[in-house]
């Protein structure tokens, strides 16, 4: 098997084994079980306060995955000084690190001043 497989297939196992918590939260963000195991629909406000959270677990991941793409391009840049190609992936790996970071920052924002607004 190729190494490039290889590293796909590493890289899919870590994003299942990351995602599998959020199949178990999600029983709790649309309906709770109450007594004898009938199903309670929550309220809209409990329903926003529960996306909001997973919202907010979501962009931590996201902040990381932003996180870890800065800091290999970053690698990428400096291990290979004498390589332009691996210095331009460097590059460009570093500015959508930068602009994922940005953008991340300013979707948290919005979302919880509207929380804040609007609940």
């Amino acid at each position: 098997m190729k190494l490039v497989h290889k590293i796909y297939l590493h890289f899919y196992a870590l994003i299942i084994i990351l995602l599998v918590p959020f199949q178990a939260l999600a029983v709790g963000v649309f309906w709770r079980p109450v007594n004898n195991n009938v199903v309670q629909v929550n309220t809209f406000k409990t329903f926003v306060d529960n996306f909001i959270g997973f919202f907010n677990i979501l962009i931590l991941l996201i902040f990381s995955f932003a996180f870890l793409a800065f800091v290999w391009g970053v690698a990428q840049y400096i291990v290979f000084p004498g390589n332009e190609d691996r210095k331009q992936k460097g590059k460009y790996i570093i500015v959508w690190g930068i602009i994922v970071f940005v953008v991340m920052i300013s979707v948290w924002g919005i979302v919880n001043l509207l929380s804040a607004v609007l609940l």
